[in-house]
């Protein structure tokens, strides 16, 4: 299979300070001026490590550097490499520092095996590393290089609350998480968005939403600082039932996007811009998951979530949150932003539940031009003029007329944005009418 995709010219007027939108990688192919201009057509504004200076203007990249955690460092050793990754921040214009990536999920003598989540035993390792670099900071000047946690493997609340209790909480101007998902929408399993919720024991650890919620539940109550969410994904590795095909990719870049927004995410980036990795750009292993997080496919050509991150950065730019609205229909979701071009809602239906695709083996992903959403809710909204417009995940428009101050969309699983509705009549969170 390969893609064809024509994206109209389009202008965003964001800029990094009000901006979610991000990119945890990207390679300079088949240029680093075509990914440049893909990345200016996209809205990127936020790259997780590179260099500013390469960037197109308004988009800033940060740096984000590892080490290896099973090494014997002297004090020395650990001082001259902090300097040079400060050194590196300063000449590259790098205004934060994620140090370290998914430690959480690891032991000194394991690699990335998972064997550590949620017992935090790199966690003093980890803080006497942090206050190393704030030391050195202070003796060398360099301290206008603010630090981000590491990126955080799924919500190890165990991890983030050991930070706090080791006193190293105020050593850090952001937490970094990645709120790895499985074969559910971003929504799951927040069954009720207009309540407080947290993760509980039994919930299934690789969720979205839930992670999200449940770490912006633990900055107030440690102290507010910026979520940063350095990676988040919408895998499409073929015939497998625990990541997205190709069409659920692009309705999830929407909603992972939008509840970001909702929930005050400082920037969520994506990972990756391409398939394959970065050390067998443009490769194939068909056995190896990693080859498949991208926006776009080997032979250069546009995957849907692509074309849906740019839907969604086009309707978020320069937006803000509004509130939740709510249906008489319980199954129905909907999300409210007041944007420079009017007011717009983001709606969808979970009649059809959370689950995106049944455990079977073998598991044939399905065609993306095929709709797998059984229940189609018909939806009576207010409109607020003759017609409201409808734009679905890739970013295709279609004007619905309205009448008699009502049009009728239908919805299902797939979030919808809408342009055109009255604020004033919709429910608010509160039950009550307008916003």
């Amino acid at each position: 299979r390969t893609n064809l995709a024509l994206l109209p010219p389009h202008e965003f007027h964001s800029t990094p300070a009000d901006s979610i939108f991000g990119l945890a990688a990207y390679w300079p192919i088949p240029t680093e001026e075509d990914a440049q201009k893909l990345m200016d057509r996209m809205g990127v504004r936020w790259l997780r490590t590179g260099k500013t200076q390469l960037q197109h203007a308004g988009r800033i990249a940060n740096h984000h550097s590892n080490i290896r955690w099973g090494k014997e460092w002297t004090d020395a050793e650990r001082d001259e490499w902090i300097k040079k990754e400060l050194t590196k921040c300063v000449e590259n214009g790098n205004p934060y520092w994620e140090f370290a990536n998914e430690i959480n999920m690891s032991t000194a003598g394991i690699a990335m095996e998972g064997h550590g989540i949620g017992k935090a035993l790199l966690a003093d390792t980890y803080v006497a590393w942090l206050r190393a670099i704030r030391r050195v900071q202070q003796e060398t000047g360099m301290t206008q290089v603010k630090l981000l946690s590491f990126g955080i493997a799924g919500m190890d609340e165990v991890f983030v609350r050991k930070i706090h209790e080791l006193g190293a909480w105020n050593l850090l101007a952001g937490l970094a998480l990645h709120p790895g998902r499985g074969n559910f929408t971003p929504d799951y399993p927040v069954t009720n968005p207009y309540q407080s919720w947290e993760q509980k024991p039994g919930d299934n650890f690789w969720n979205y939403y839930g992670a999200v919620r449940t770490a912006q539940s633990l900055i107030r109550e440690q102290g507010s600082i910026p979520l940063w969410l350095t990676e988040i994904y919408t895998p499409t590795v073929p015939n497998s039932f625990w990541e997205d095909t190709p069409r659920n990719a692009a309705e999830n870049v929407v909603l992972t996007y939008a509840l970001a927004k909702a929930e005050g995410v400082k920037c969520a980036m994506y990972y990756q811009l391409f398939d394959s990795v970065w050390y067998d750009k443009l490769g194939v292993n068909p056995k190896d998951r990693e080859y498949f997080f991208g926006l776009v496919q080997r032979d250069l050509s546009f995957k849907p979530p692509l074309l849906a991150y740019c839907a969604i950065a086009e309707a978020l730019d320069q937006a803000s949150f509004t509130g939740w609205v709510m249906f008489p229909n319980a199954a129905t979701r909907g999300l409210l932003f007041a944007t420079p071009r009017g007011p717009l809602a983001i709606l969808w239906n979970r009649a059809d539940g959370y689950v995106l695709t049944k455990e079977a083996k073998p598991f044939a992903t399905p065609e993306p031009w095929v709709d797998t959403w059984q229940t189609k809710t018909p939806t009576p909204l207010p409109a607020s003029g003759e017609t409201v417009t409808v734009i679905n995940c890739i970013g295709q428009r279609t004007s619905v007329p309205a009448r008699d101050g009502s049009v009728t969309l239908t919805l299902d699983g797939a979030p919808t944005m809408v342009y055109g509705l009255d604020p004033q009549k919709l429910t608010n969170a509160a039950g009550k009418t307008g916003f």
